[in-house]
Order: structure tokens, then C-alpha cells, then sequence
């Protein structure tokens, strides 16, 4: 799946006619209607390589990885909703993708990556603790992303490991005459002694959760468990953004993609109320000349990295120029040779920069008349 660690690495390809083509496809029953618009989309690549005086041995040295594809049928089986295949310096890349976009193909000096940005949402970043007396996994997400990751040293696998590291410790005691027969007795002694094992597995999960992430993160942590369990975990908990909402059941052996399914369900709202704060927050930053749907303004700030939120339009290019020189865009009425995408490049700025990135609808926009909305992270002055 594509992270960020992997966009990263595409954002910085930087090599004379590197290749970027999307194409929508199918997740089930499409597989001909898939294999034509992948052959469509080389045949159009190829022309804009002929056009640009390659040879055809050339052409079809470079494009020999993609032709290749169309023979493996495990492949093609196992789309999503979308295709990208990225082709620069000898090197040749397939992304299935979660997400609907349209057609496009684009040869430059770097790999075209606007549709793919709402992949590595941070914004909607989130951690999953699935956890049963039997099995503890930890998760990280975003909308379309979900994938485990390792634990640390301080997680349990499981209550088993406490119980017979205690038991182990008990027989030690024990032969010294200090075991643990001295201390519990009585009706409920078992019981006790298993309530104090459970909670220390407990105390050992939150160190790991504790361990695993930053001072400052600010990512919610949800919960997959029983009520029970959840119940003594919350007790416990001393991670500050554990949802208050659980997923409640056992997620012992759980298919992954349900509960990204079911993590992201229980989110949802948090998400967009966030997401609607934004939007509101734009006619306030209007008034107070920290907000603009104006190119000219927008383009140069994004470059500087003064840019807090891009709001950009689905599906939506602008051709033209940046000059660095004096921080002028310039506008193509027209995709010409030479134009440059202004969306992609300013939104990979915002991003690398630490800013955030939607892809709205038009009607989600909150100025509609304009492609591009953006606030600053401060009033901009002018020279």
C-alpha cells in the first residue's frame, strides 16, 4: 500500500521524461475493459514519446515493463478502484488504488502525484489497538490506508506470556521458600492472583502504545475488544487520545480490512466535523486576509510553504509556470509542451511543507467559483 514514506520517494524523482499515467479499473468482472484502457493509455504515452522525437526501439525499451503487464493475469485480477504506473530511470512501478480517478497521462521532468495525495491524509491519521487476552495487534490508518505495524519490546504478545513468566518466578520462590502460597490464601486466592496478572498484561500493552508513539502525538487510538476487557483497559490507559467509543466484539483473527472498515466507521464523525471546521474556518480567514481563491496569491505562498490548507477540485489540472525568480505564475489557456502542472507541484509544496491537502467536490468548496482555495498560516504582506 502507499504511505508517505513511499510518496516521498516519488515526490523527489527528478529525471527528464518521466512518465505518470492513471487509469480507473475494477476491483471484480472487468478484467477486458481494464486491459483496454491499460493498452490505450501506452498507445497515448507513445504517441507523446514519438512526438518528442524517441525512436521506436527507444520508445519500446522504455515502455517494456508496462507491455509486459498485460501478460500476467494474477494481476489483473487483483485491481482496486484505480491504476497508476510510474516509469523514470529504467524503473517502472504499479500502484492498485483505492480511490476513483480519471484518465491521465503526463511526461515531465517529475512523476505526476495529485490523485494520490488523499491516500496520505494525516489529517485522518489514526491507530487501531485490537486487543484480546489471546492476541494484541496495533494498526495505523488513514482513509484508504490501513496496515500493522511491529510491535516493540514492551508489548505483550499475549495474557499467556504474563502468566507463565509469573508462574515461572513462582517455582523460583517457591524452591526458596518464598513463593507466592505464602502470600494468597483463602477461597479466591486463584481468581485474585489472575485479576493481578491481567492488569499487569494491561499495564504492559499501554507501556507499549506509551513507547510506540510520540510526546506530541495528537493521533486517536481506537479500541477493538470486549466490554470487559475495554472496561479495564480504559482504567489503565494513559495514552490522551484513546476514542472514548470502542469497537466492541473479538477481533482474535479478524480480517484486517474489517476492522480498517470498522475503526474508520467509529471516526467518521470525528472526521468530518474536523473537516467542516476547516471549511468554516476559510470565510473567517477571508475576513481576516488569511484566506484566498486567488492563483497569483496561492502560488507563490504554497512554494514558501505559508500555506496552512489547500482546498484543490477533484479531478481538476492547471497548466502553466513558476517562476522562483520573482515568484510570478504563469498561466497556459492551454496544456502547451512545456507547461508544468500547478495543482501537483503546489500541493506536493503544502505538503512537504506541513501543510494539508483536500481533493473537494466543486459544491464542497467554500469559495465554488475558484479551482483552488487556500489559508495561510498568517496575514501575507505585500511589498
Amino acid at each position: 500500500m502507499l504511505d508517505q514514506q513511499k510518496l516521498n520517494q516519488l515526490a523527489a524523482v527528478s529525471s527528464p521524461n518521466s512518465i505518470s499515467f492513471y487509469l480507473p479499473t475494477h476491483r471484480v468482472d472487468g478484467i477486458q475493459e481494464d486491459k483496454i484502457r491499460y493498452k490505450n493509455s501506452i498507445s497515448e504515452v507513445k504517441s507523446v514519446l514519438a512526438e518528442r522525437d524517441f525512436s521506436d526501439q527507444e520508445i519500446n525499451k522504455i515502455m517494456k515493463e508496462a507491455e509486459a503487464k498485460l501478460k500476467e493475469e494474477k494481476f489483473w485480477r487483483h485491481l482496486s478502484d484505480a491504476l497508476a504506473v510510474f516509469i523514470y530511470d529504467g524503473n517502472t512501478s504499479f500502484h492498485t488504488l483505492p480511490i476513483e480517478v480519471e484518465s491521465f497521462h503526463f511526461i515531465g521532468d517529475q512523476l505526476y502525484l495529485l490523485p494520490l495525495l488523499p491516500l496520505v491524509n494525516n489529517n485522518h491519521k489514526f491507530y487501531t489497538l485490537a486487543l484480546s487476552q489471546n492476541q494484541v495487534r496495533v494498526f495505523e490508518g488513514t482513509d484508504f490506508t490501513f496496515a500493522e505495524l511491529e510491535k516493540n519490546s514492551d508489548f505483550p504478545e499475549n495474557l499467556e506470556e504474563i502468566l507463565r513468566f509469573y508462574e515461572e518466578e513462582s517455582t523460583l520462590q517457591h524452591h526458596s521458600g518464598n513463593g507466592e502460597n505464602a502470600v494468597f490464601h483463602g477461597q479466591g486466592a486463584g481468581k485474585d492472583v489472575k485479576n493481578v496478572r491481567l492488569e499487569e498484561f494491561l499495564r504492559r500493552v499501554d507501556k507499549g502504545i506509551e513507547t510506540m508513539s510520540c510526546d506530541d502525538d495528537k493521533t486517536p487510538l481506537v479500541l477493538y475488544s470486549t466490554p470487559t476487557l475495554a472496561g479495564l483497559y480504559r482504567k489503565i490507559n494513559t495514552y490522551p487520545h484513546l476514542m472514548e467509543d470502542f469497537i466492541e466484539g473479538n477481533p482474535e483473527n479478524e480480517d484486517m480490512l474489517k476492522i480498517h472498515e470498522k475503526s474508520y466507521e467509529l471516526l467518521m464523525p470525528r472526521y468530518a466535523a474536523m473537516d467542516q471546521e476547516e471549511l468554516d474556518n476559510f470565510e473567517s480567514a477571508l475576513a481576516n486576509e488569511t484566506a484566498t481563491f486567488d492563483i497569483q496569491t496561492i502560488g507563490p505562498a504554497a512554494m514558501a510553504g505559508q500555506i496552512k490548507t489547500l482546498f484543490l477540485v477533484r479531478n481538476q489540472e492547471t497548466w502553466g509556470k513558476y517562476n522562483p525568480v520573482d515568484h510570478s505564475v504563469e498561466l497556459h489557456s492551454s496544456r502547451k509542451d512545456d507547461s508544468q502542472p500547478l495543482y501537483n507541484d503546489l500541493s506536493l509544496s503544502v505538503i512537504n511543507q506541513g501543510g494539508t491537502v483536500h481533493l473537494l467536490d466543486r459544491e464542497d468548496m467554500p469559495r465554488p467559483t475558484s479551482d483552488v482555495n487556500a489559508i495561510f498560516y498568517y496575514a501575507l504582506t505585500t511589498a
